[in-house]
């Protein structure tokens, strides 16, 4: 039993330091290539002020939600021109009408971003945000 436990954990170490010779590796499940030098340097796309307060001050609740007392998480999509300019904007899973409409209606209204670079120069960038519809908890003021 101890010959066995001690060849696991000699294999074990063998598989995590072992090295593949590709240039390519996997993040998140898509296929990314690595910079041949090292030297590319990318600044993601970003919001010009804080996007949870944006979409707080911004967001209204639709009517029916509340009356049915609905709640959802929709994702959104859309493209950051090189200008920070949202372009495109679309929901990327379906549900209640009136929460996607909402949510592409803030999205619309949103002001420019800095738009993502490389090499310090200007790029376009896809865009992914959740906004969520959640309740307001009993007691506090509704949108």
């Amino acid at each position: 039993m101890k010959y066995i436990l001690l060849f696991l954990f000699k294999l074990s170490l063998e598989l995590s330091f072992a090295q593949t010779d590709g240039e390519n590796f996997i993040v998140n499940n898509k296929e990314e290539k690595s910079c041949p030098n090292g030297k590319q340097k990318k600044k993601p796309a970003t919001f010009k002020g804080k996007l949870k307060t944006y979409l707080k001050q911004n967001l209204q609740y639709p009517e029916e939600a509340l009356i049915k007392r609905l709640e959802d998480t929709v994702w959104v999509t859309f493209d950051i021109d090189v200008y920070g300019n949202i372009k495109d904007p679309r929901i990327d899973k379906a549900g209640q009408i009136f929460f996607d409409e909402e949510a592409l209606r803030v999205i619309k209204l949103m002001p420019a971003w800095s738009p993502a670079t490389i090499n310090g120069e200007a790029v376009s960038e896809c865009q992914i945000i959740p906004i969520i519809f959640k309740l307001p908890e009993k007691g506090h003021s509704e949108k």
